[in-house]
């Protein structure tokens, strides 16, 4: 039970499930693009490379198999650092200008952590395109939803504040209070079932809190390209998302004026980094995820190489 009385309400907030009704779900899922024509643009263009940690350990440039073709070499050069690594990390790079890219255990389930307030982050400005909400629409931060602001806080108790503070407080410094607020104004099955719509097969917000590194560069890759939910929308995000104030390896090593936009995850079995890195040679996403306790040196590495490779390529 929600304690309102506790703290000073200019206008009451939603209580949690407030839009996460069955009609106001279908209604979200009907407007979103059809799952086929999703799934068959997800897929126009295949990866260059889809490899298993096993396979990535094992690969040499000088075997057989590798020296067949240019791409495995690369592959091998360029995620060296991975080694007997491979199994607990997952990697995803898609250029949006060419469409190439790599895809290491893209599929294997991790959990979450932050990551999801990307999925949040979307819903908001899906139901803002449809008048469902507004950015100035007024929230409360009650005992309730303050309880979850144990990380670095960009809201406090009893706050009067705006959704868009709120958005802006869940993407720059990951406030949690501020992303479980944001989660019940939406509704967590309005989130899965955009996120469903999207293509995303196997992340979604639940218990669980499971994601993938494709699903998450799939959503990036709509963000990227100005197809999630609008262009002005898409831009919105990437400037929310630029203003992350967390790294776990991929901003360290850019050169000065090369942008990203990102979203960072930690937890004890749990530490990702994904975004877009806006470089001279073009836009790509990038997606590590990995089941480790806060090490950030391995994705910093990989974030160095993908860049290196990609601004090197001369394509």
């Amino acid at each position: 039970m929600l304690d309102w009385a506790t703290c000073p309400v200019v206008e009451r907030a939603p209580e949690p499930g407030h839009l996460g009704g069955t009609a106001h779900g279908q209604r979200l899922a009907d407007d979103g693009p059809s799952r086929d024509n999703v799934q068959r643009d997800r897929y126009r263009v295949l990866w260059d490379v889809t490899i298993d940690g096993r396979l990535a350990r094992s690969l040499r440039a000088d075997q057989p198999g590798a020296s067949r073709d240019a791409r495995w070499r690369e592959f091998a050069a360029t995620f060296s650092m991975l080694g007997d690594a491979a199994d607990t990390y997952a990697v995803v790079v898609k250029d949006l200008r060419t469409g190439r890219g790599v895809a290491i255990n893209a599929d294997r389930v991790f959990y979450a952590a932050s990551v999801f307030k990307l999925f949040v982050m979307y819903e908001a400005f899906r139901q803002e395109s449809l008048g469902l909400l507004q950015w100035t629409d007024q929230l409360v931060m009650t005992p309730y939803y303050d309880s979850f602001g144990f990380n670095v806080r960009g809201t406090a108790l009893c706050d009067t504040l705006t959704v868009g503070r709120a958005a802006r407080a869940m993407m720059t410094v990951s406030d949690n209070a501020a992303a479980v607020l944001l989660q019940d104004l939406v509704g967590s099955g309005n989130v899965n079932r955009s996120m469903e719509a999207l293509g995303l097969v196997a992340s979604e917000i639940s218990e669980e809190l499971p994601i993938t590194a494709a699903d998450v560069a799939l959503l990036l890759e709509a963000i990227g390209r100005g197809r999630a939910v609008s262009m002005e929308a898409s831009e919105e995000m990437i400037a929310l998302m630029k203003g992350e104030a967390l790294d776990n390896g991929l901003a360290k090593d850019l050169p000065d004026g090369v942008e990203l936009a990102h979203k960072t995850g930690n937890w004890s079995n749990a530490t990702h980094d994904a975004g877009i890195v806006f470089a001279p040679r073009g836009a790509y996403v990038i997606v590590v995820l990995s089941d480790t306790d806060h090490e950030t040196a391995l994705i910093r590495e990989i974030a160095r190489a993908v860049y290196e490779r990609h601004e090197g390529s001369g394509r």
